[in-house]
């Protein structure tokens, strides 16, 4: 048999077919919600590891791709009540997109506010706090005090302290959260609106407490 010429040579490496095969596969699961069918996110799962096993051995640990699939499969883990495991998996996550990526790049802050929700998610709220609160500062200082992700990042400090019972703080956070929402996004947009109820809330929580 003759062998291929050298310019068709790339349709024939393994690692262009494993990659294909990867991608085919995540296709396939990103129609799976998080919110399905308990037999249908633990299929999601088997397929985010079956995608990471591959990107792993074909691009390699620190590739975005990897990180992206290790990213997928804590968040179905996540959604399965396997907290702790989602846990491992952004820590490693974040170790690496920090080395890599630098503590400021948006990745790398997602990463963060990603580990935080699993620490809340378990009840460690006050290890979620500081995840929040560095977010929250680096946000602030590179993007402005007036973007909107800083605004998300106010409201998601916000809940962590109202989880803590620390609801004089909380209620600052959310009142800069909805405020700014309200400016930069509209009063209509699902993130205001969850920022005022989320606002009621902790007002609620103070009568209580009082």
């Amino acid at each position: 048999m003759r062998p291929p010429p050298k310019s068709a040579r790339w349709l024939v490496q393994p690692a262009k077919s494993s990659t294909v095969s990867a991608v085919m596969r995540q296709r396939n699961i990103n129609f799976l919600p998080l919110r399905c069918h308990f037999d249908l996110r633990q299929h999601a799962e088997k397929e985010h590891r079956a995608v990471l096993a591959i990107r792993e051995r074909v691009q390699g640990g620190e590739h975005p791709d990897t990180l992206s699939s290790r990213n997928n499969l804590a968040k179905v883990l996540d959604a399965q009540g396997k907290h702790k495991e989602a846990e491992k998996e952004h820590q490693v996550v974040l170790a690496i997109r920090e080395r890599v990526m630098g503590a400021e790049h948006p990745d790398t802050l997602k990463s963060r506010n990603n580990l935080a929700a699993v620490l809340a998610a378990q009840g460690k709220s006050g290890e979620a706090e500081k995840e929040h609160r560095v977010v929250l500062a680096i946000r602030e200082r590179v993007l402005g005090a007036k973007h909107p992700d800083v605004f998300r990042s106010c409201f998601n400090l916000a809940q962590c302290l109202a989880a803590q019972k620390k609801f004089p703080e909380a209620l600052v956070f959310i009142q800069r959260a909805e405020s700014g929402m309200r400016k930069t996004l509209g009063a209509d947009h699902s993130d205001t609106k969850d920022a005022k109820r989320i606002h009621k809330r902790i007002e609620a929580e103070m009568k209580r407490e009082k």
